[in-house]
């Protein structure tokens, strides 16, 4: 099957990822960035004004889960006001089931949670 995404869908829109842990994670987040520049969007440091936001996350640094928790409660408000902004969460940490029930419970605004293996 040869399916072609329409790019211009994602001409104007921006990513920010934020990245916890080890050098591993740093080179999945720069794939991540490849792969959404591809389809159009643009990197920015800015945040609160990206139409794509990514948490990439670490099991094995201390506090990364503390760090994560903490940014997503940050942005309960941004996605209220604009539910159009996509929120995911991916790593090694979203490999394991407490992690992915505490996103899936606590933070119904996450909209892609996603580990290292397929």
């Amino acid at each position: 099957m040869n399916t072609k995404i329409d790019k211009s869908y994602f001409k104007d829109k921006t990513y920010n990822i934020t990245t916890f842990g080890c050098q591993m994670n740093e080179h999945d987040s720069e794939r991540i960035s490849f792969l959404l520049e591809q389809l159009g969007y643009r990197p920015t440091e800015d945040r609160e004004s990206a139409d794509f936001i990514l948490f990439n996350t670490c099991l094995v640094r201390e506090n990364a889960e503390l760090k994560l928790f903490g940014q997503l409660g940050s942005l309960k408000k941004l996605k209220r006001e604009n539910s159009e902004i996509i929120l995911a969460v991916s790593g090694c940490m979203m490999q394991t089931t407490k992690a992915r029930e505490t996103v899936r419970d606590k933070y119904p605004e996450v909209d892609i949670v996603f580990g290292t293996k397929i």
